[in-house]
């Protein structure tokens, strides 16, 4: 996750990702992907 160099609101804009894989006590997995694209 990094800040932009733009603000809206005078609140600073950020992007980023982050990934993760997860196991579950039953043997299973999960994984997920997020992106964050213009939040604040």
């Amino acid at each position: 996750m990094h800040n932009t160099n733009s603000t809206m609101n005078h609140i600073q804009i950020r992007e980023g990702s982050a990934s993760f894989e997860c196991e579950t006590p039953e043997g299973g997995t999960f994984a997920a992907h997020l992106v964050f694209e213009g939040c604040s």
